[in-house]
């Protein structure tokens, strides 16, 4: 599949897939950009976007959808995921992954009383 061929088909099931699981406003908004951009008239701007977008996921909320047992569309998130890298290696933007945020500690149910509230 070429480069123009993997964005024509692929861009909005991944943004769609991303603003699922997204709070982040300025990630949306990428999203929302990237869905509008032509290739390869929109080719810079295309090489802004997908960093930020990737970087989201590089971030933790990759790891932290696939640990979380209720969320759901795993499987088009590591496919989301394995297609930004694609274009990142196809369209040769430098990328550096950012540093990972530390995992967020969920309280189990059972442990909800256990905590002290300082009532």
């Amino acid at each position: 599949m070429t480069t123009k061929q993997l964005l024509d088909i692929e861009v909005e099931g991944m943004c769609k897939t991303i603003l699922e699981a997204c709070t982040d406003n300025f990630v949306k908004s990428y999203c929302h950009q990237l869905i509008k951009l032509q290739y390869p008239e929109d080719e810079e701007h295309i090489k802004q976007l997908i960093p930020r977008i990737t970087s989201w996921y590089d971030e933790g909320n990759l790891r932290d959808i696939i640990d979380n047992k209720y969320a759901i569309s795993k499987n088009q998130h590591l496919y989301t995921y394995e297609l930004l890298n694609t274009l990142i290696k196809d369209l040769k933007i430098e990328y550096t992954k950012p540093k990972m945020k530390p995992k967020k500690e969920v309280i189990p149910n059972n442990r909800f009383n256990d905590i002290d509230w300082g009532l």
